[in-house]
């Protein structure tokens, strides 16, 4: 039996079967791939898809999850990496952005601290000055 892809069936199989949540097959396929990380899909898929920037995935995933405040991630990732100090990223970020001069961030902030009074920063700085 030819089955198209999203599908498989075994050798004397009369029906096709929908390939589960997390996998994919090609037409005539007697069984279902398991997503790579990174990827995603939805039952009955011929491929996998890429997770967009600001997300991951592990194995076999339906969906992607968000990156927290403080993370990023590129596109096709299996993991979200911490910004650096002096930088930020909001939850399901693809990139980190600079903190403003006045301001300072420790690696993995999802926010920049202003600087106490009396004290000052250059942008992109992990602490403050006395001015």
């Amino acid at each position: 039996m030819i089955c198209p892809g999203g599908t498989y069936s075994k050798k004397g199989w009369s029906k096709c079967n929908d390939c589960n949540k997390g996998q994919y097959s090609l037409q005539e396929a007697s069984y279902c791939k398991t997503c790579p990380v990174g990827t995603f899909s939805y039952a009955r898929s011929s491929s996998c898809s890429k997770c967009r920037a600001g997300t991951y995935s592990g194995n076999g995933a339906s969906t992607c999850n968000l990156c927290n405040a403080g993370e990023y991630s590129d596109i096709g990732s299996s993991s979200c990496k911490k910004s650096n100090a002096g930088y930020y990223s909001f939850g399901g970020s693809g990139s980190c952005s600079i903190c403003p001069a006045g301001t300072y961030s420790s690696k993995g902030a999802g926010v920049c601290n202003k600087c106490p009074k009396g004290q000052t920063s250059n942008a992109g700085s992990s602490y403050c000055t006395k001015i």
